[in-house]
Order: C-alpha cells, then sequence, then structure tokens
C-alpha cells in the first residue's frame, strides 16, 4: 500500500513545480506586457541628444519609464533606473574602450556584466544583479541605443550586452562619436529623413528588423561615403552586426 502513497506525494510534488513554473512564466509575460512601447534615458553627458532620443519615441506614441539627465546623478538614481525595466533604452556618454567604462565628466561611472552592472558614486560602488533583483532593465527590453565613443567595438564587449539585456538590437558606434552626430542620427540635425522617421515607417510595415534598419540607413543617407562611415554599428537580434563599407550597408561579425 506504500507505493500508491508515494506515488501520489510524488504527483502532487510535480504538480506543485508545474504551478510554480507556470506562474513565473506567467509573471515574465506579465512583465513584458508592461513595459511594451516604453523607454528609458540615461543621459550623463551632454543632454541635446537625450532629448531628441526622447521626443521622437514620443512621436512613435511610447511612454517614459524613466529619465536621468545629469552628470553626477546618485546611487539612489542609478539604482532605481536599473531596476525599472523597458522596451527601448538610451545611454549616452563616454565609454572607455579596453575597460567598458561607461561614465560621465563628473566621476560617475559603470561597468556592464553578464549578470548585470557594477556602478561607482562619489566612492560608492554597488553591483546591482539579475539575481539579486537590481537589475531588470533587460526584461521585456528590444532595443539598447549605446550613444557613446566605441561602445560596439570590442567583440567582447558585444557579447556582455547581449547577455546582460537578453539579446536586444544593439545600435552605437565603433570609433569616437559626439553629441552632433548623435543628434544627427536621431532626428535633431541635418539629416532630413533619419531614424525615428525611418523606424514609423517600418515598425507601420511590421518590419522585425525595424529598428537596425533604420539606423544603418539613417548613418548611410548622413554618412555613407565619407571617411567616418564604418563607425556606425547595428547588431541584430540574432547577433549579426552590420556596418558601412563604399556607401553601402554591408554584414560585419557574427557574434
Amino acid at each position: 500500500m506504500a507505493i500508491p502513497t508515494q506515488t501520489a506525494a510524488l504527483g502532487a510534488v510535480t504538480a506543485a513545480a508545474a504551478a510554480r513554473n507556470n506562474s513565473l512564466v506567467a509573471a515574465q509575460l506579465s512583465n513584458a506586457a508592461a513595459v511594451r512601447s516604453t523607454y528609458s534615458t540615461l543621459e550623463v553627458s551632454a543632454q541635446r541628444d537625450g532629448r531628441s532620443w526622447e521626443a521622437g519615441c514620443v512621436r512613435l506614441g511610447m511612454t517614459a519609464r524613466t529619465s536621468i539627465f545629469s552628470q553626477t546623478p546618485t546611487m539612489d538614481e542609478l539604482v532605481a533606473f536599473f531596476r525599472t525595466p523597458c522596451e527601448w533604452i538610451y545611454l549616452s556618454g563616454h565609454y572607455m574602450y579596453g575597460s567598458g567604462r561607461f561614465y560621465s565628466d563628473k566621476g560617475v561611472g559603470m561597468v556592464f556584466l553578464d549578470d548585470g552592472v557594477s556602478v561607482t558614486v562619489a566612492g560608492e560602488k554597488r553591483t546591482l544583479t539579475k539575481a539579486g533583483g537590481d537589475f531588470r532593465l533587460h526584461v521585456g527590453c528590444t532595443l539598447v541605443v549605446f550613444a557613446a565613443c566605441s561602445a560596439l567595438r570590442q567583440e567582447s564587449h558585444i557579447r556582455t550586452f547581449r547577455t546582460l539585456f537578453d539579446k536586444p538590437v544593439l545600435l552605437g558606434y565603433a570609433a569616437g562619436t559626439g553629441v552632433a552626430i548623435n543628434n544627427d542620427m536621431l532626428g535633431g540635425g541635418g539629416i532630413a529623413h533619419a531614424f525615428f522617421s525611418r523606424v514609423r515607417n517600418k515598425r507601420a510595415q511590421n518590419d522585425r528588423n525595424a529598428a537596425r534598419d533604420a539606423w544603418m540607413e539613417t548613418a548611410n543617407a548622413g554618412f555613407g561615403g565619407g571617411v567616418i562611415e564604418d563607425m556606425f554599428r547595428a547588431v541584430d537580434e540574432d547577433g549579426q552586426e552590420w556596418t558601412l563599407s563604399r556607401k553601402t550597408i554591408v554584414k560585419g561579425r557574427k557574434m
């Protein structure tokens, strides 16, 4: 008579585990739905391009989640930023090729890791992780724009970004940029048909590569054929890198 009892107990444990798993999946779907069509901004350098980013997102009908425009954000502000999930993320500041440090001119810095981000403010250092619940910026994320010099240059850094943010589209640069170039790309400068104009049309056509193609087409329209054309980068959700060569959008590395 012990065998049926053991079988029943095992069945109850299995059912409980399945229920917990179903609950987790439901929560993840709910979180992803909550962040759909939202954006966040971390602008720790000149503000003009960050303002163009936000204006473009608003024109697309997106809703703001968190916005930081400061070279000296507090630790509490940064913790809140990284804890708040959203779909599109804009990170604008300086990036140190080699060390992978993203930072402001006022000493605020952070390093992105596979499972979170290490943040330093005024000598205080904290590591915010997914496992610890302090990094949730990846939940529902589909696009990250790194408006910083050479952020998409080193393959190991790109792989870290893809792991950390759960394989979103990555847009940015493999060489030095600046507020004027960032602003041009986002429609606040001299490119008549820039990123947000192009991405709106592509999204209306249900183009799964809308952001990737809009970014590279904008770069080609504004800088294709010039001496800096090969600095523009996109990495799609499949890990394929895209760049410019002789005024043509071409494949780069496969991550």
